[in-house]
């Protein structure tokens, strides 16, 4: 088995990055063996805290950083629950961890909100999907537009989304008449929809582009 890596970067805090990967996470673990890797390096916590599992990863934790745990077919993984700890993580650590997830899983979801920093490089130089959750806000696409020209450096292909909700396009030219930013909501790798209200409009749309991984896996 190989698993098809989807790394879910958030252009901004509380764009809803994190809970739409739980969502769809969830969702597929009925059907499939899955991952889930909380890639957020400041100790946020919030996947161990939305699917409640802060003491059952406490009491995994083996190492300084990492923790993980079986639920059913789903695979939770904590890379640090200290903010000392992305400093303090390996990276061959989190090699060694993406690895074996590849290995057992047919899908691993990375919710990485810092996804240039070297710990969670290992996950994504085995990316296959990069999904850029995007808030339709003046500052959300200002946030989105730096993103994507980081991914260019790095060589990931961009592909802008189909459709467009409202508030998207309203904060878009908000932002054309502040500053001149031609930002669009936009998925890295795929096409997608991606929508701030209502949420789980997006969260069918980030559980379309996991679902597309693990068909193309299959």
């Amino acid at each position: 088995m190989s698993a098809n890596v989807a790394v879910v970067i958030g252009a901004k805090g509380g764009a809803g990055a994190t809970t739409l990967c739980v969502d769809a996470i969830s969702r597929l673990s009925k059907n499939a063996d899955v991952a889930l890797v909380d890639g957020d390096l400041v100790a946020r916590r919030a996947i161990a805290v939305l699917l409640d599992k802060v003491r059952a990863l406490d009491g995994a934790r083996t190492t300084p950083n990492i923790a993980s745990i079986e639920d059913g077919r789903l695979t939770i993984v904590e890379l640090t629950a200290t903010f000392d700890g992305g400093f303090t993580i390996k990276p061959p650590d989190v090699l060694a961890l993406a690895e074996d997830l590849v290995a057992r899983k047919s899908v691993v979801v990375v919710d990485a909100p810092q996804p240039f920093a070297a710990a969670v490089r290992p996950f994504v130089s085995l990316g296959r999907r990069f999904i850029l959750v995007v808030e339709p806000s003046v500052l959300g696409l200002t946030s989105a537009r730096v993103a994507q020209l980081e991914f260019e450096r790095f060589g990931i292909r961009q592909r802008a989304a189909r459709r467009r909700s409202r508030h998207a396009r309203s904060a878009q030219r908000a932002a054309a008449r502040t500053g001149g930013i031609g930002a669009r909501n936009q998925s890295l790798g795929r096409d997608s929809t991606e929508r701030r209200s209502p949420l789980r409009a997006r969260a069918r749309s980030l559980r379309g582009a996991v679902r597309d991984a693990v068909t193309a896996h299959r």
